[in-house]
Formats: C-alpha cells, structure tokens, sequence
C-alpha cells in the first residue's frame, strides 16, 4: 500500500495530485484550495437592512447598491440591531508626490513678488511718513 501511495502522490507521475483519501476508497484533490471564500453582501437601502436576519453579537458591512453608501449594522445578544449606521465612501485616489524644487522655485517667486512691492510703495511711504528729527540725524 505504501509503495502505491507514494506513486499516486509523485508529482512527476500524478500532476493533477490526486490521491486516496485515509479509508483508502474514493479520491482526494491535494491541489484544491482550502481558502475561506468571501463575498460582499449586498443590500437596497435601510429597509432592507432592517429585515436582514443576523445572530446575536453580529458586527457587519453591507454595500448599498443605490448608492455609494456603506452599512454598519451591530446587533445586542438577542439578535436585534442596536446600531444601523450609513457611511458614504468614494474611491480612492492616491495623492500626487510633493516636488521640492518646485515648492522652493514659488517661494522664490512669492519673496520676490514681496521683495518688489516692498522696495516699491516701502520706500516712498517711509519718506512722506517720516519726520526728521534732531536725534535722527546724529
């Protein structure tokens, strides 16, 4: 028997990987997936919600298939839903990289813009405001 098992678990000679199970009858795929399957409940607004069967303690999302709305229902111990909660949501966008010359070349021109004026309307504005004072000119 073990020399036969070892033949029909020889990936070289059984590919597919298919073998006998412990009682020696029927076959076994050893290459199935044993991964959960998950899937997105989906609903039609708040009333639909609302007549969703859940256990008790249950926490869940449910996508709103009227719109772009997120479901969070929780329920108490009894099964009853304590907490039915819409919350919108948009897809994602990522956020260009921040460039720092170009950050530093507006600065630049922000001071010069500043630097300008002020040489400018600072200047005449100093002279007609200014009184000339003895102390001032020593």
């Amino acid at each position: 028997m073990d020399r036969q098992n070892n033949y029909i678990n020889n990936a070289a000679i059984n590919p597919m990987g298919i073998g006998r199970n412990n009682s020696g009858y029927g076959f076994y795929d050893y290459n199935r997936s044993t991964a959960p399957v998950y899937s997105i409940t989906r609903v039609s607004g708040r009333n639909s919600i609302e007549m969703l069967p859940m256990g008790p303690n249950s926490q869940a999302l449910f996508l709103d298939e009227s719109g772009t709305i997120i479901w969070f229902v929780e329920t108490d111990g009894a099964g009853y839903k304590k907490t039915i909660a819409p919350y919108d949501f948009s897809p994602h966008q990522d956020i260009p990289p921040v460039d720092l010359n170009d950050l530093l070349n507006r600065v630049k021109n922000l001071e010069d813009i500043i630097n300008a004026r002020s040489t400018k309307g600072g200047s005449s504005k100093s002279r007609n405001t200014h009184n000339t004072t003895e102390s001032d000119a020593v």
